[in-house]
């Protein structure tokens, strides 16, 4: 009998963790160069049009910024599964290693009850 494998490949998930932050990086950056355009924009323009410009990119920031929270959000439960099922394969390996060294009589049961 073997025991089912519930390990993730770390590689696989260092890798996609290491994706997505890079992602948030990016997010982070271009928010930030949107609010320095908004800022040489609202500094420099006083026109009907520029406020209304600058009212979107102002709920769009704000949108961008909750993105960018679910983004990191994201992350941090991906790595915290990550390790929940490293956890639990080890934990299963180890209860199946303890039922491999039972006393005779409990392995005679054992071996009634699966054949």
């Amino acid at each position: 009998m073997t025991t089912p494998n519930l390990q993730t490949t770390d590689a696989v998930v260092q890798q996609q963790l290491a994706t997505l932050e890079g992602r948030i990086e990016a997010m982070q950056r271009a928010g930030q160069t949107v609010l320095s355009i908004s800022e040489m924009i609202e500094n420099n323009f006083r026109a009907q049009c520029s406020q209304t410009y600058l009212t979107k990119m102002a709920d769009w920031q704000d949108q961008y910024q909750r993105l960018g929270k679910d983004y990191s959000d994201l992350v941090e439960k991906l790595t915290a599964g990550h390790k929940m099922i490293d956890s639990a394969h080890d934990e299963a390996v180890h209860t199946a290693q303890s039922f491999m060294t039972l006393p005779p009589a409990a392995q005679d049961v054992v071996n009634t009850l699966n054949p």
